[in-house]
Formats: structure tokens, C-alpha cells, sequence
């Protein structure tokens, strides 16, 4: 879900931009797309709450924290940033191997840190 509205950004970007897209620019497309995302996946979630209230987890953590561990990957910033007429092409093409390898990059980043966030809030609940 959280990685739909980033992808969904970056593909708007993408088409209206067509080129000139380097590693910086996605790194804030991540993040702003994340809080959106993290936002409509949890906001009505009970469980969620239950687990957030013993100790918050917000967007922002998460979402950083997603926006670091994507632009730790040097070989997709080298790629994003040496290939910028590129990079436009390849978010149109779904089935190409860098839209797969930034999918899936993505997708490890943000449920690393959403796993991660989680794992400090169960620590943190007192079961009664």
C-alpha cells in the first residue's frame, strides 16, 4: 500500500518530466509518498493503535527512515543519477528489471523500517 501512493508519485513525475530525474529528487518522492501512504494504511487500523499507544510510531520515523535505506542502495543512486533520461522510461515500463529492482528496493526499505518501528513498540507494551 505504502509503496502504491510513492509509486503512483513517481510515475506522475516521470511522465510529466520525461527526464532529469536523479536520486535526489526520488528520495523525496519516497518520503513525501510515504507519509501519505503510512498514513491510509494505518489510520484505521485498531491493532495498530493499540501497539502506537504503549509507544507512538509515526510517519515521520518510518518514512526517514524508508528515505534513507533507499538511498543507501548505490547502485540505484548511481543508476537514478547517471541515467536521468532514463529513468522516466522506466517507470512507464512496469516489466522492465529497474522498475522491478526499485519495486522491490522500496518495498525492503519501508517494511524494514515499519518492522523495525513495530519491534520497539511490542517491546515497549506491558501485556496485563
Amino acid at each position: 500500500m505504502l509503496r502504491k501512493y510513492m509509486i503512483i508519485g513517481m510515475l506522475s513525475i516521470a511522465i510529466l518530466w520525461g527526464a532529469g530525474i536523479t536520486s535526489d529528487t526520488i528520495g523525496k518522492i519516497v518520503s513525501t509518498g510515504c507519509e501519505s501512504g503510512f498514513n491510509n494504511m494505518f489510520k484505521n487500523n485498531p491493532n495498530f493503535h493499540n501497539i502506537a499507544d504503549q509507544r507512538p510510531i509515526t510517519a515521520k520515523a518510518v518514512c526517514e527512515c524508508t528515505q534513507t535505506n533507499f538511498l543507501n542502495d548505490k547502485k540505484l543512486v548511481n543508476y537514478l543519477d547517471n541515467n536521468s533520461d532514463q529513468v522516466g522510461k522506466m517507470f512507464q515500463n512496469k516489466n522492465s528489471l529497474g522498475y522491478s529492482y526499485f519495486s522491490m528496493r522500496l518495498s525492503q526499505s519501508m517494511l524494514s523500517c515499519i518492522a523495525g518501528e513495530l519491534d520497539r513498540s511490542l517491546a515497549a507494551t506491558k501485556l496485563q
